[in-house]
């Protein structure tokens, strides 16, 4: 967002890695970085890395984190379930 800028950065602690779910946290980020720099935020570049076009408008509408994931629970569901049987592990 800041190229060539000091903007100071960010450092995320994970302290429990069997608990931490990237998804949700890299959503939170999303809508707040959209919330408090709509201008310099680039969904654009979100949409690349995201390959959710609901998620995305979602974000764009300023949808809470909670509520995206909750959009989107169902058909996380049935991919867990799906993977299960494959799972080694």
């Amino acid at each position: 967002i800041f190229k060539g800028q000091v903007c100071n950065g960010v450092r995320i602690f994970i302290t429990d890695r069997a608990v931490l779910r990237a998804v949700d946290v890299g959503t939170a980020l999303a809508v707040t970085f959209r919330r408090l720099y709509p201008k310099e935020f680039k969904l654009s570049e979100l949409d690349r890395l995201l390959q959710h076009p609901v998620t995305l408008e979602a974000v764009r509408e300023g949808r809470s984190w909670t509520g995206i994931r909750a959009a989107w629970l169902p058909e996380l569901r049935d991919f867990e379930r799906r993977r299960a049987p494959f799972l080694l592990y």
